[in-house]
C-alpha cells in the first residue's frame, strides 16, 4: 500500500495540481477579465468564507467545474497514457533502435524522462500560473526609493479644516461604469446617468491595484493602492495608520452610512467601512426594515439596485431633514454579471438562443434599467433641496470586466466614469482613483490650503504644475509597487 501512495498517488497528486494551476490562470482571465491578477487573488484568500458566501451559484459551480473537476479528469487520463506508454511495445522498440545513435537517444530519452517527471510539470504550471497572474509583479523594487517615498503625503501632517458651514457627500459607486458605455449602442445605454448634473472628468484610467470593487473603493477613499501591505492588512492598522476620507469626516462629526446590495461581510467591505466610520445597510438592514425577501432577485440574491437606491434616497432625506451632516456612500450591482436587472425596469429584452447576442443585449439594458434608477434617485432628491448642500460625486468603481463574450477593445481608449457637482471648477483633465478623497476633501472645505495633496492624490480642484510627472509615476506599477507600498506603512513593525 505505501509503495502504490508513493508510486501512483504523490505522482497523481502533483499532476493535478500541474493541471489545476494551468486551468485555474485561464479560468481566472477568461471569466473575471484580463486585469485580474496575484493581488486580488492573495486578497480573496483574508476574507474567508464570510467574505465569497454572495458569490452568485453559477460561480461557484463553474468553479468547481474548470478548478476541480477538470483538472483531475486531465490529469487522469494523461497520467493512464503516461504509465501505458512504459511498457508500450513501439516506444520500446523504438528506444531499442535508435540506442547506437547516441545523439538521438540522448535528447529523446532526455525529453522522454522530462515527459514522465511530475514534478516538472508541476514546475512549469507553477512558473505559468505565477506569470499569467502576474505575482512577479511583486518583486518588483523600486530604483530610487527616497524619492519615490515622496510621492505619498501622508494625511497625519495635514491639518484639516473644520467648515462652520459644513456640506453633505454622496459618494455613488456604479458598478463596471466605464465612458465607453455610451458607445455600445447608438441611443446611449447610460444617457440616464449622463442627464445627472454635474461636471465629468473623461480621462479616468485604473491606478495600480484597482480592478476590483474593494480596490477600487479603497483606493478612491483612502488614496492608497490596495497591495497585499494594505488589503492583507486591513483589519489590523492602528488607528493612524491608515486614515481614510471618512476617518476625517468622523472628526467632525458626521453621519456615516455605507450600502450594499448583499451581506456587510462581502469581499470583506462591512468589516473595512465599520473599523473606517461607517455604519453598514445591507440586504438585512433593509429586510429588516421591510423589503420583502421575495424582492432579493438581484446579483448573488441580493437588493436589485432600484430597492436599495429607495431605502438610500429616504433615509438621506430624513438625515438632511435634521440637520446632520452625513456621508451616504453606495456601491450598485445590476450592471455587473451577469447583468440581473430589476423586474421593475420597463426595458424591453432580446429574445435569442445566440448567447454572444444575448450577453450584449442583457449587459446594454442593465445599464440603461439602473441608469433611470439613478436618474430618478438624484431628481427626488434634487426635489427634496438635498443636493443644494451636498457634494454629489457619481462614479465607475473600475472598467467593465472583458469576457470571452465580449469584450471593449482597449483602441477606444477607455476610461472609468467620473462625475460631480462641485463648485470649485476642475483644473485638469484627468485623475484616477488616488484622487478622489482630496478632491472631495477641498471641495468640502476641509483640505487647507497650503496643501493639495492626500496619500497618493492631488486635489483636481487645484493647480499642480508637477502633475503630469506624478501622475506617470504613480501609474507606473514598477514605482508605485507592492514594495513601496511596504515601505511606506512598514508593516514590518
Amino acid at each position: 500500500m505505501a509503495l502504490f501512495l508513493r508510486k501512483y498517488l504523490i505522482n497523481f497528486i502533483f499532476l493535478f495540481l500541474a493541471f489545476l494551476l494551468v486551468q485555474k490562470a485561464i479560468w481566472i482571465k477568461d471569466f473575471f477579465g484580463e486585469r485580474t491578477n496575484y493581488i486580488e487573488i492573495l486578497y480573496n484568500f483574508t476574507v474567508q468564507y464570510d467574505g465569497v458566501r454572495d458569490t452568485p451559484l453559477y460561480y461557484k459551480v463553474n468553479f468547481i467545474l474548470n478548478i476541480i473537476i477538470y483538472p483531475f479528469i486531465a490529469a487522469l487520463f494523461w497520467m493512464l497514457v503516461l504509465e501505458k506508454s512504459k511498457t508500450n511495445s513501439i516506444i520500446n522498440n523504438f528506444l531499442f533502435k535508435i540506442k547506437e545513435k547516441r545523439i538521438i537517444n540522448f535528447f529523446f530519452n532526455f525529453f522522454y524522462k522530462i515527459i514522465l517527471n511530475y514534478k516538472i510539470y508541476f514546475i512549469f504550471c507553477l512558473i505559468f500560473y505565477f506569470n499569467k497572474l502576474d505575482f512577479f509583479d511583486f518583486l518588483h523594487v523600486n530604483k530610487n526609493l527616497e524619492k519615490n517615498i515622496q510621492l505619498y503625503h501622508n494625511p497625519n501632517k495635514i491639518n484639516f479644516i473644520n467648515p462652520e458651514k459644513k456640506k453633505n457627500l454622496i459618494l455613488f459607486f456604479t458598478e463596471s461604469l466605464e465612458t465607453q458605455v455610451r458607445s455600445l449602442d447608438k441611443n446611449n445605454p447610460i444617457k440616464d446617468i449622463d442627464a445627472v448634473k454635474g461636471n465629468a472628468i473623461e480621462n479616468f484610467k485604473h491606478a495600480p491595484a484597482t480592478a476590483f470593487s474593494i480596490g477600487a473603493v479603497v483606493s478612491a477613499q483612502c488614496s492608497v493602492p490596495f497591495y497585499p501591505t494594505i488589503s492583507m492588512n486591513l483589519t489590523t492598522f492602528k488607528k493612524n495608520d491608515l486614515i481614510c476620507l471618512s476617518d476625517i469626516l468622523n472628526r467632525f462629526n458626521y453621519k456615516q452610512i455605507f450600502y450594499l446590495t448583499v451581506h456587510a461581510d462581502f469581499h470583506g467591505f462591512g468589516i473595512f467601512k465599520r473599523l473606517h466610520s461607517f455604519e453598514v445597510y445591507d440586504i438585512d438592514k433593509m429586510v429588516k426594515d421591510g423589503l420583502a425577501e421575495e424582492r432579493l432577485t438581484g446579483w448573488a440574491n441580493g437588493v436589485h439596485d432600484d430597492d436599495m437606491l429607495e431605502h438610500a434616497k429616504n433615509k438621506i432625506i430624513q438625515l438632511h431633514q435634521s440637520r446632520q451632516p452625513f456621508n451616504v456612500t453606495l456601491i450598485t450591482a445590476d450592471t455587473h454579471y451577469p447583468f440581473v436587472s430589476s423586474p421593475r425596469c420597463k426595458e424591453k429584452t432580446l429574445s435569442t438562443k445566440n448567447k454572444k447576442l444575448k450577453y450584449i443585449d442583457d449587459l446594454k439594458r442593465s445599464y440603461r434599467c439602473s441608469g433611470k434608477f439613478i436618474n430618478n434617485f438624484f431628481k427626488d432628491l434634487e426635489k427634496a433641496g438635498v443636493l443644494e448642500d451636498t457634494v454629489v460625486v457619481l462614479m465607475g468603481d473600475h472598467l467593465m470586466a472583458d469576457r470571452e463574450e465580449f469584450t471593449i477593445p482597449d483602441s477606444w481608449d477607455r476610461n472609468i466614469y467620473f462625475k460631480m457637482n462641485n463648485q470649485k471648477k476642475f483644473k485638469r483633465a484627468k485623475i484616477n482613483h488616488f484622487d478622489i478623497a482630496p478632491t472631495i476633501l477641498d471641495e468640502m472645505g476641509i483640505l487647507p490650503d497650503d496643501t493639495s495633496r492626500y496619500g497618493f492624490g492631488y486635489s483636481a480642484v487645484r493647480e499642480i504644475k508637477n502633475y503630469d510627472q506624478h501622475y506617470t509615476d504613480i501609474m507606473d506599477k514598477k514605482i508605485l509597487s507592492e514594495y513601496l507600498t511596504h515601505k511606506i506603512f512598514n508593516t514590518a513593525k
